[in-house]
C-alpha cells in the first residue's frame, strides 16, 4: 500500500446519510405524543431559543462531556415548550420519546450508504487504520455506535469537541496526531470538495472527493465509496 498507512473519512454525507431538522424534529415528536400545536410558529421558536443559546452548546462541546450536552437540549426543550404551554409535566416524556426516536433501535435519521460497510471490510482487510473525521457535535459518538460503524476506527474527531472545522488545518493535524502518523501517511476521503479535499490537500495531505452523482471513479473523484482502495493502490 505503499506509504498509505491509515483513512480518515468524513461522516455526514460520506459514511452517514442524515434526515434531521433539529426544530422539525421537536414538532413531530410533540404531535407524536398528542399535541396540537402550529407548526410554522412552533418551529420559529424552537429555531430562536436554539440561535440564542447556540454559543452555551459550542462550549460545553469543547468539554467533550455527552451528558452535559444532553442537559442542553433538555432546557432548551424545556423553555421551548413552556412556551408553547404544553405542561412541564411532560417534559420528561418529550425528552424520552425524542431520544428513541432519534438514538433508539428503531430510529430512521443516521443510515449508513449501502456502498460504506463494503468499503470498510475491504480496507480493514487490507491492515489499513481508520478514523472519522467529520464537522459535528458531540452526538457524533452516539451516530456511529447506533449505526454500528463504530467497531471499524480507532477513533471519531468531531470538529465541535475540537473547537475548529474543517477545511481548517489545524483539524487535520489533530487527527494526524491522534494517529502518530504523517501528511504522507493518512489519506482523507469526504464528499465536501471544500471542507474535505481542499482541506486535506491544504495541509499536504493526499484526498479524494466522493461524488456519488458521478458514474465513474476518475482522478481525485470516487463515485462509490467501494471504490477507495483500489484507488489508493494506484497512487503507487
Amino acid at each position: 500500500m505503499g506509504k498509505i498507512k491509515a483513512v480518515s473519512l468524513d461522516c455526514a454525507g460520506t459514511l452517514l446519510r442524515i434526515d434531521w431538522q433539529p426544530s422539525a424534529f421537536a414538532v413531530g415528536i410533540v404531535e407524536e405524543l398528542g399535541f396540537e400545536v402550529d407548526r410554522p410558529d412552533a418551529r420559529s421558536r424552537y429555531d430562536a431559543i436554539l440561535r440564542r443559546r447556540w454559543p452555551d452548546y459550542l462550549r460545553l462541546n469543547l468539554t467533550k462531556d455527552q451528558l452535559a450536552c444532553q442537559g442542553f437540549w433538555e432546557e432548551v426543550t424545556a423553555e421551548w415548550i413552556s412556551d408553547l404551554s404544553i405542561p412541564d409535566g411532560r417534559l420528561t416524556d418529550i425528552l424520552e420519546h425524542a431520544d428513541a426516536r432519534l438514538f433508539g433501535p428503531f430510529q430512521t435519521h443516521f443510515s449508513p450508504y449501502c456502498d460504506v460497510l463494503p468499503a470498510l471490510e475491504a480496507l480493514r482487510a487490507a491492515g489499513l487504520r481508520l478514523a472519522i473525521l467529520s464537522n459535528w457535535d458531540v452526538t457524533l459518538h452516539r451516530a456511529i455506535s447506533i449505526t454500528d460503524l463504530a467497531g471499524y476506527f480507532e477513533f471519531a474527531i468531531a470538529s465541535l469537541e475540537e473547537g475548529v472545522e474543517k477545511p481548517d488545518p489545524a483539524i487535520f493535524q489533530i487527527m494526524m496526531d491522534r494517529f502518530g502518523l504523517t501528511v504522507d501517511e493518512v489519506i482523507h476521503v469526504g464528499d465536501d470538495l471544500i471542507d474535505d479535499y481542499r482541506g486535506a490537500k491544504g495541509v499536504g495531505m493526499k484526498a479524494f472527493h466522493l461524488d456519488r452523482r458521478s458514474t465513474k471513479s476518475e482522478g481525485f473523484r470516487l463515485a462509490r465509496l467501494t471504490d477507495l482502495l483500489e484507488a489508493i493502490r494506484s497512487l503507487d
